[in-house]
């Protein structure tokens, strides 16, 4: 396939990242105490900018500082009382951006001053009305997306402003007519401005953009009872369905319970936050712990193509996997852990299980990202011309900050992934060569960490495992970190601190995008989390299961979920195009000044 193809992609992958990173820049404010200073600075120094005397002492009190505190408490009851939904911290902020608006007019009024008498009054009424036109652009987008809903709030800085300015200056019949007047401009303006950047979205898209930042400010602020439930309705709206192949890796105990299944879903665990296929290994192991407590979601090969739109989805993915684990064919033969390396970004690694292998892949100290459906799919029905069932697990583990996506990203068609598919053949002939008839597993955990770690619920996961028997014994551990990807070189650590208790590592993340609450969104494993920490339990966890060592016998099962809905390629392209643009297009009260506007959009 073509370079254009897999650029194409790229930039659909891209712009998903780079509207997290944007909501996440629109939605940050400061706490409540971190602003009043600010408040009481600006308003005084604003204050002396319109007059040098105990005019602009009044001025900065009792026109700008009393209006902006109280606009920023009743800011919030006001929208409240009109269903929509703001922070306190947040309405101080909205209010405080308008002061600075005030402030920049009043370095307008001091030059102008200079050349001509500028009037004051009107200069304090037209930068209150400024105001207007700024709050509402960001309350619609922040509290609520109607406009009934938010005018009150909209206004109340204005009106207050005006009272104040009246009281200390008072205002002649002219100004008292333009204040009308412009006030009635503003809200038009702005209202007719939303309802113009709706139109297109609303008939392209068939969804409310201004909506969409709504849930997603609630979500991402709130967790997983904000905005959930909306934004899974709208991704209905794009989602397309699919038939999705799962299967399980499963480890049955002499009486007959299960130890430990991993799970392989072919969907990816997006989009971001909770929303539909986010944090996957703990809504399927939560779905699943009827059958075992220790499930391990491993990361398949996929794209944000498959993000499921819903937890309903998810939900259809683990009632077919319970079925999977139950007629599930076990057996005793296994063979070694085997890899075949090519070229340094090629690590392909196979392990037969019964008459089934498991395919795991990494590029690393490579970036490596995603691989999509395709290749991995190719994988696995190559296999299956020799063996009965295929797994493929991409172990997402290395990833610099600044790392272009095509680096890691691999795409079906290309040389990388024809590459691949080669490394698999090689690999499963060598994993052939290696056959026993003896296997015992042992399992630990620990999920004792916190988000802002980079890690999700699931933790850390080891499943360690003991093949044949006397001099031929090989012990192979299965690292999975419940997080998105890993920081470049902590894998190697990891497999150096480890190797004198097994003879095989498979170091693998489940790329829970669960965990990009950062302000860059980056946050792979070794990031915020020290490297010293994770390796010191992921040595003790490695010794826990072989303390747990036990024989099982061991089965691979597949199959596939009908209609299960994923944005897929348009519907993804569509959705990240849409929300890009309109972050882009839309006011944020962290930066009012600037135009951040895209050449590209």
């Amino acid at each position: 396939m073509s370079s254009f193809y897999s650029k194409d992609r790229v930039t659909d992958e891209k712009k998903a990242k780079q509207t997290y990173k944007l909501i996440k820049g629109i939605l940050r404010s400061p706490s409540v105490s971190k602003q009043i200073i600010p408040i009481m600075i600006i308003s005084l120094a604003v204050g002396f900018i319109f007059s040098v005397d105990l005019t602009g002492l009044k001025i900065g009190i009792i026109v700008l500082a009393l209006p902006t505190f109280i606009a920023g408490l009743l800011t919030k009851p006001l929208i409240n009382a009109f269903k929509g939904d703001i922070s306190i911290r947040r309405s101080l902020f909205v209010t405080l951006t308008g002061l600075n608006i005030i402030a920049i007019a009043a370095i307008i009024y001091r030059i102008i001053n200079t050349f001509t008498q500028a009037p004051l009054t009107f200069t304090l009424i037209l930068a209150y009305s400024i105001t207007i036109w700024i709050r509402h652009a960001v309350l619609i987008t922040a509290a609520s997306p109607h406009h009934l809903r938010v005018l009150a709030g909209s206004l109340i800085q204005a009106l207050i402003g005006y009272f104040a300015i009246y009281f200390l200056l008072g205002m002649t019949i002219k100004e008292t007519f333009a204040m009308y007047l412009i006030t009635i401009i503003m809200v038009i303006s702005i209202v007719l401005l939303v309802e113009t950047f709706r139109i297109p979205f609303k008939k392209n898209f068939g969804i409310d953009p201004i909506a969409i930042l709504k849930y997603m400010k609630d979500h991402l602020t709130k967790g997983r009872k904000g905005g959930t439930r909306e934004l899974e309705k709208i991704g209905y709206k794009f989602g397309v369905p699919i038939d999705v192949y799962v299967g399980s890796l499963s480890f049955k105990r002499n009486d007959n319970s299960i130890k430990v299944s991993m799970v392989v879903p072919y969907v990816h665990p997006g989009p971001f936050g909770y929303v539909g296929g986010s944090d996957l290994p703990s809504k399927l192991s939560a779905s699943l712990q009827d059958i075992t407590p220790n499930i391990m979601v491993a990361h398949s090969t996929t794209t944000h193509d498959y993000n499921p739109v819903a937890d309903a989805e998810c939900e259809k993915i683990a009632t077919e996997l319970r079925g999977i684990i139950a007629n599930t064919k076990f057996s005793n033969k296994i063979s070694h852990f085997v890899r075949h390396q090519e070229d340094g970004n090629i690590n392909m690694a196979a392990q037969l299980f019964g008459d089934s292998v498991l395919f795991t892949f990494t590029s690393a100290p490579h970036s490596t990202d995603d691989i999509d459906f395709g290749t991995g799919f190719n994988i696995i029905t190559n296999a299956k011309n020799q063996v009965e069932q295929a797994l493929m697990i991409d172990a997402h583990n290395s990833l610099r900050k600044n790392a272009r996506l095509y680096e890691g990203s691999v795409y079906i068609s290309t040389n990388k992934s024809y590459r691949m598919m080669n490394a698999a053949k090689v690999a499963l002939e060598k994993a052939k060569k290696t056959r026993a008839n003896k296997i015992k597993a042992g399992y630990a955990e620990f999920d004792n960490f916190k988000i802002h770690e980079g890690f999700g619920a699931k933790g850390i996961q080891v499943l360690l495992l003991e093949t044949g028997a006397g001099r031929k014994i090989q012990r192979t551990a299965y690292i999975l970190y419940d997080g998105n990807n890993m920081l470049p070189g902590v894998r190697e650590k990891i497999h150096n601190e480890i190797k004198e208790l097994v003879d095989e590592a498979k170091i693998m993340t489940t790329d829970n995008h669960a965990v990009n609450y950062t302000p860059s969104g980056y946050n792979p494993i070794g990031f915020s989390c020290h490297i010293d920490k994770i390796i010191n339990i992921t040595k003790k966890l490695v010794e826990e299961a072989i303390d747990d060592l036990e024989p099982v016998s061991v089965g691979i099962n597949t199959g596939f979920v009908k209609n299960v809905y994923v944005f897929g390629h348009e519907a993804s392209a569509k959705m990240a195009s849409v929300i890009f643009c309109l972050l882009y297009t839309s006011p944020s009260p962290r930066d009012l000044s600037t135009s951040r506007m895209p050449s590209s959009a």
